[in-house]
């Protein structure tokens, strides 16, 4: 009996952290690897040159840090940009199996689905018909945060440092 492929963590409307994308980039670096290790004598060199080019910005990106901070899961684009990049490496791998006549092992995981699912934005959702002018209400906290700031500064730092 054939092995189940691998499927990603995240799907459509989930709420999502840094820790299910960066498992999710992982199971997709391991399929790149995967199709990377292959046999690339069959295919034609266009396909080769497109696999080189999809490698290097793979592996850049994957490389970055998107996903190590806590904050990667509020950022819907991280994971928008994981979809782009599971989709481009679906394409890649079914060109490769129709030129070589190799399926890649294990399978080709489905692409994620979904967007503008992060916590961020399902927090948003729900209290948008509460608060319809949340970016007001987060521009009015900023300026309020920011004169605090600035009282403490020239209250008591400029003070203790001899500036008045």
């Amino acid at each position: 009996m054939a092995g189940i492929a691998p499927t990603y963590r995240i799907g459509p409307s989930d709420i999502f952290t840094s820790g299910d994308l960066a498992a999710d980039a992982e199971t997709l670096n391991s399929q790149v690897n995967s199709l990377d290790d292959q046999n690339w004598d069959k295919p034609d060199q266009a396909l080769f040159d497109g696999w080189t080019a999809f490698m290097s910005e793979w592996r850049s990106w994957y490389r970055g840090t998107f996903f190590n901070f806590l904050g990667a899961g509020w950022n819907n684009g991280n994971r928008d940009q994981l979809i782009q990049f599971e989709t481009r490496f679906g394409t890649f791998a079914a060109d490769y199996a129709r030129q070589s006549g190799n399926n890649l092992p294990g399978g080709v995981v489905a692409p994620s689905t979904g967007t503008k699912d992060g916590l961020g934005d399902l927090i948003k959702n729900q209290l948008q018909p509460l608060i319809p002018s949340i970016p007001v209400a987060v521009g009015v906290l900023v300026v309020f945060v920011a004169v605090v700031a600035a009282y403490f500064y020239f209250r008591f730092v400029r003070r203790s440092i001899g500036g008045g």
